[in-house]
């Protein structure tokens, strides 16, 4: 067995941000593809259809795993899981370590990883941001209608085929965006 890199985030929807740590991951982290294998982990699992998460955690995980087929095709080892909210970090973490089934692995991310290597135990490697994309901008581009380009070509084809602007505004509050 080889190295575990795990990727949390809520991914709602999954864009080049997050996109942009998994290929760090591949060029810059010594993966080997015949022993390494990647986690990526959908946080907030028990929220969907709401302003902040409208896309469900199975949806989520089709937008991550069509992404990644799009660009690696079979030869990168990944799974796709996901992690509920909690209301303390601890629980979370156990949850976290449980998702993982490894006590040996590296998290990777930006600015927070490194709390939560440290809660876990876990080696935290803080990506360089590169993109700067945060997903509320993309589901305000969503709910006016424009499917965005700072989402991968596979995201993009997702939200088209299952009607992703019609969930977004299906989820959101009058006052969302306050402008």
């Amino acid at each position: 067995m080889g190295n575990t890199f795990v990727v949390v985030g809520r991914m709602q929807p999954m864009h080049k941000g997050h996109f942009s740590i998994i290929k760090y991951i591949v060029k810059h982290l010594d993966f080997d593809f015949d022993k390494d294998e990647i986690i990526i982990v959908n946080g907030s699992a028990n929220e969907s259809r709401t302003d902040k998460n409208p896309f469900t955690w199975q949806e989520r995980k089709e937008m991550v795993i069509n992404t990644l087929k799009d660009e690696f095709g079979d030869k990168l080892k990944f799974r796709v899981e996901h992690i509920n909210d909690y209301d303390d970090y601890m629980t979370w973490v156990d949850k976290l370590k449980k998702v993982v089934g490894r006590n040996k692995a590296t998290i990777v991310g930006e600015d927070d990883v490194d709390y939560y290597g440290r809660l876990s135990g876990y080696k935290p490697v803080i990506v360089p941001q590169t993109i700067n994309i945060h997903a509320t901008q993309i589901r305000e581009k969503l709910a006016k209608g424009i499917i965005p380009d700072l989402c991968p070509e596979p995201v993009r084809k997702w939200l088209k085929e299952n009607n992703g602007v019609d969930i977004i505004k299906g989820c959101l509050k009058e006052d969302y965006f306050p402008y």
